[in-house]
């Protein structure tokens, strides 16, 4: 197994969606290579901070920021838009500036009491991806697909910020794909170059729609003041 098929197989340990033979493949392409090795421990340090945690009263005085928060929730749609973080249409609050104290701390949070949210819920947000996200041309024609698990911030003021990649499916194009991508798109306006990783595209698409949504409520933390948190998204991209 070489190093790229490692780190395109290895996010799957842990949505369990990997049968045994691959598993003892990375399992012993671990022991051979300890830069992935050590790819795998970070990402599963990632994901364990991404499991929702039941938080005692005494343990949110010394709630520090970590990289990431979530709780893993999928649905089908042109891009199939994954959310964690645990949203709950329960958990829905109306935020009004003027009524609701803001935290004077600029800590980013894991967990909190109460989520950070897109209005109206999961369902309007599936529908402002599904309506917004373009699958990249280059992308179609090459066949590029995957996941794309993207992190940003939400601020006290619900705006979103630092949106960075975590993880994403990639190819490196070759002279021959880019003189055929060419002769198929003669305008070439992706202007494709030989060894660049177009999966990047999918990234750019996914980061794209998330600078486009409307601004969501922020994370309120034990004393119900405003606080900035992280949001993890899974973008799934698959072609029909």
């Amino acid at each position: 197994m070489k190093c790229n098929e490692f780190k395109e197989k290895v996010a799957d340990l842990f949505d369990k969606t990997i049968d045994m033979q691959t598993q003892a493949q990375l399992s012993e392409h671990m022991k051979s290579c300890p830069e992935c090795k050590a790819y795998y421990e970070e990402l599963r340090e990632t994901f364990d901070m991404l499991q929702p945690k039941e938080v005692k009263r005494e343990e949110r005085r010394v709630l520090r920021p970590s990289f990431a928060s979530s709780l893993w929730k999928t649905a089908a749609i042109f891009v199939v838009a994954a959310f964690l973080c645990g949203l709950s249409f329960a958990a829905y609050h109306a935020i009004s500036p003027k009524q609701d104290k803001v935290a004077q701390t600029d800590s980013i949070y894991n967990v909190v009491p109460v989520n950070a949210d897109y209005p109206g819920g999961s369902e309007k947000c599936f529908n402002f991806i599904n309506e917004h996200c373009r699958y990249p041309r280059p992308c179609k024609h090459f066949g590029v697909q995957g996941r794309v698990i993207v992190i940003f911030v939400v601020e006290k003021d619900g705006s979103i910020s630092n949106i960075r990649k975590i993880r994403g499916p990639g190819i490196k194009l070759t002279q021959q794909q880019v003189d055929e991508y060419n002769a198929a798109y003669p305008d070439n306006q992706e202007h494709l170059q030989v060894g660049q990783n177009i999966g990047e595209l999918l990234y750019a698409e996914a980061e794209r729609v998330m600078k486009e949504m409307p601004r969501w409520l922020p994370a309120k933390d034990e004393e119900g003041r405003i606080v900035r948190s992280h949001f993890t998204i899974p973008f799934i991209f698959k072609l029909k």
